[in-house]
């Protein structure tokens, strides 16, 4: 934990929002932009839960690391904002959090492709701890993660978010961030009719194909489900791999219909209740910054934002 975050967070386990941005003033008072991201990552992790509310209070920490320079004197706001998200998701009955592997008890190693299939969360969580130090890790992991895209693809968004923040804060960070992929993972029964059955194991076509995504997304407005394929292929470019190929063989069917132009180059900073639109609109901001050749895309993620569902009306319990 950061030093003297101690104030900050019991304002977030008990959920008082109201009085979040004062506590993040004071907070930063005594400390950095940096050092009040990571308080904030780290509450987020460690309250994660594969509920869709908590799943994406995470990603959106993992969207607005990759703001700081766009947003110069925003960041602070934002970072605010996603504190409240982070606090309203928190599960109020939630298991305390567990930032230390399991102790190895000598039983025989599960593999994580099993343990998913199984939905052996603790079997998962073994094969993480015994996995840690190996180098082709995250491969394997996105792998698994890729063998079906079911709930919109979270399970390779998650585990891509997860891995992001490991890098970012160091070793030690590694097996407290990936649990939540871990648990994303087994927390449902997988389908696995799996992409693998279809996959040509190849990438061609994937610049096409992520134009078609967002081509589609600009003309459906940004409606959730649509924005979510150009989300599930931005984590899979971010996989690399045989995430890739999985995620085209599941994806290549899609149709624009009609087309539409539209203009992202006045748009609103990201910063607002993200709850709305389950911080869609910032994640679009966030892909257009490593793709900006679907720059499109933070245009019809407002629009959605204006015009479509107030997802705040999901339950947070």
């Amino acid at each position: 934990m950061i030093a003297g975050a101690g104030a900050l967070y019991e304002l977030l386990l008990e959920r008082d929002l109201d009085a979040v941005p004062a506590a993040v003033a004071a907070f930063r008072r005594e400390h950095s932009s940096d050092e009040l991201y990571r308080a904030i990552a780290e509450f987020a992790v460690l309250a994660y839960a594969p509920s869709q509310h908590a799943k994406h209070a995470m990603l959106a920490t993992v969207a607005a690391a990759e703001l700081r320079d766009d947003l110069g004197e925003r960041w602070d706001a934002l970072l605010t904002e996603c504190a409240i998200y982070a606090a309203a998701s928190r599960l109020p009955w939630s298991e305390p959090p567990l930032p230390d592997p399991p102790a190895d008890d000598g039983a025989v190693a599960h593999d994580l492709r099993s343990a998913v299939a199984a939905g052996d969360r603790r079997a998962g969580e073994q094969w993480l701890a015994r996995r840690l130090r190996d180098a082709d890790l995250l491969e394997e992991l996105f792998g698994v993660a890729s063998d079906s895209f079911d709930d919109l693809g979270h399970g390779l968004i998650v585990a891509v978010g997860a891995s992001k923040l490991a890098q970012r804060f160091g070793e030690r960070a590694n097996y407290v961030c990936l649990r939540t992929a871990i648990w994303e993972l087994t927390s449902h029964a997988r389908r696995r009719e799996s992409s693998e059955s279809t996959a040509t194991g190849g990438v061609v076509g994937s610049k096409e194909l992520l134009e078609t995504l967002a081509d589609r997304m600009a003309a459906e407005r940004g409606e959730i489900t649509v924005a979510h394929e150009v989300f599930l292929f931005d984590a899979a470019l971010e996989a690399g791999g045989e995430a890739i190929a999985k995620a085209s063989a599941c994806l290549e069917g899609r149709r624009v219909g009609r087309r539409r132009a539209i203009d992202s180059s006045e748009l609103p900073p990201p910063v607002y209740h993200l709850a709305r639109d389950c911080g869609a609109y910032l994640k679009s901001w966030a892909i257009a910054k490593r793709r900006p050749e679907i720059d499109r895309v933070r245009a019809a993620a407002y629009e959605n934002l204006q015009d479509g569902p107030n997802l705040e009306e999901w339950s947070f319990a």
